[in-house]
């Protein structure tokens, strides 16, 4: 199990996940960009690598 960070700010919040290959991009239902990550399969945590 992979824990990607998005922020408190979006506890609770509804999301759709993206992924491609080792990208993976959280958008909340309206297509707003939360975060982007790129996936290491050596971590369970997953810091973000921008957030929008």
């Amino acid at each position: 199990m992979l824990h990607l960070g998005i922020g408190r700010p979006h506890a609770g919040t509804d999301i759709i996940i993206l992924i491609h290959n080792h990208e993976a991009t959280v958008i909340d239902p309206d297509g707003t960009v939360l975060s982007e990550h790129r996936i290491d399969p050596e971590r369970t945590y997953q810091p973000a690598t921008k957030n929008g």
